[in-house]
């Protein structure tokens, strides 16, 4: 019974973090260096970042010390500064439109395989 009171306690928990990203900004702040809250804030407001970007910004800030994940921060910070003046990562501009030439329609795999042979790296040659 206990067990599940817990299981319970960190569905409630994970569901808040999704939901909120007050809160998650407050999980990744509260271990940052001072030093690099400002740009840290810049990150996490400015770049549209999604719950994905948040976790494996979590994730770093976990694995790594506070003044490298600041760097790293301040180092995010530039490149958003440097692409939102460029014009290319901005979230607003639309996705580049990818056309296909009709002549180079066949696949990886009719190029790579052949007719079902192993062709290329995929044969290894020491069992002939």
């Amino acid at each position: 019974m206990i067990l599940f009171g817990v299981g319970i306690l960190a569905l409630i928990y994970r569901l808040v973090v999704i939901a909120f990203p007050g809160i998650r900004n407050l999980l990744i702040r509260r271990r940052t260096d001072r030093r690099y809250i400002d740009s840290l804030n810049y990150v996490l407001h400015s770049s549209g970042m999604s719950y994905a970007d948040w976790f494996v910004l979590k994730k770093l800030n976990a694995n790594i010390n506070s003044i490298r994940f600041g760097e790293l921060c301040e180092g995010i910070k530039a490149e958003l500064r440097k692409s939102s003046v460029e014009g290319r990562l901005s979230p607003s501009s639309p996705l580049p439109a990818y056309t296909t030439d009709s002549d180079n329609d066949k696949s990886f795999f009719d190029d790579n395989m052949g007719n079902g042979e192993m062709n290329g790296f995929m044969k290894n040659k020491d069992i002939e």
